[in-house]
């Protein structure tokens, strides 16, 4: 995010070097290039980020989940983690329609 930000910067640098005319024919393909420096950076780091830990618990997957809740709270706190995920999991998914039914039906 932060590097999506800083390249709106760049691009009004890159729009200063030139007129309209530059810019509709040469200026927009920097701006754009300078977007993708930011996108390729975080499609590699994607690469480190851990699977959902929740998803791998309610797939049956719980030594794997524990491993990865274990690298972010600690081992200590990993195991009561996963037990609120196992129960919050227990209790079933709502429907999709929950999301439009307002506020009085999530009340119920």
């Amino acid at each position: 995010m932060t590097g999506i930000f800083l390249v709106f910067f760049v691009n009004q640098q890159i729009q200063a070097q030139g007129d309209t005319v530059w810019n509709t024919s040469v200026g927009w393909r920097w701006m754009l290039g300078s977007e993708s420096i930011p996108a390729v950076v975080f499609l590699a780091l994607l690469a480190w980020v851990p699977e959902s830990p929740r998803w791998l618990a309610l797939r049956g997957e719980r030594a794997t989940a524990e491993a990865v809740l274990a690298k972010v709270s600690g081992p200590s706190n990993a195991r009561r983690e996963l037990d609120l995920i196992l129960a919050a999991g227990a209790e079933g998914q709502a429907p999709l329609s929950a999301l439009f039914a307002g506020r009085s039906a999530a009340r119920s």
